[in-house]
């Protein structure tokens, strides 16, 4: 009997985690059996963690282009969250992670199955 393993969804089991950590986290809170006063202010994480799984999954350009989106919002969030700075104070910020992004995919380079490498020149 042959049995071939599925492939695992890493975005999704990294976020199915993350949601199970915190919810048990916020139960614990919530029936006083320990004082987590800020576990409802982590809800940026999930979106970090989201990101990273699909940074780490995928196998395109383009997926880890998204993955990368989803670190730099939830890094955005998480600093909105944290610091003293609100998002009327650091909505830009956004674009210039969206201007990184440009760049990057230009110092990359074109991507797909069609990629040639370039002729040497003598």
């Amino acid at each position: 009997m042959n049995f071939t393993p599925a492939r695992v969804n890493v975005p999704w089991l990294v976020l199915g985690t993350a949601l199970v950590a915190w919810g048990l986290v916020l139960t614990v809170d919530r029936t006083g059996l320990a004082d987590v006063r800020h576990a409802g202010a982590m809800w940026p994480a999930l979106i970090i963690a989201l990101g990273v799984g699909k940074i780490v999954a995928s196998e395109s350009r383009r997926g880890r282009r998204s993955g990368m989106w989803l670190l730099m919002i939830g890094f955005w969030l998480g600093f909105t969250e944290y610091t003293i700075f609100g998002y009327h104070d650091t909505w830009p910020l956004l674009l210039a992670g969206a201007g990184v992004m440009v760049v990057w995919d230009v110092l990359a380079g074109p991507a797909g199955p069609d990629r040639k490498p370039e002729a040497d020149h003598d």
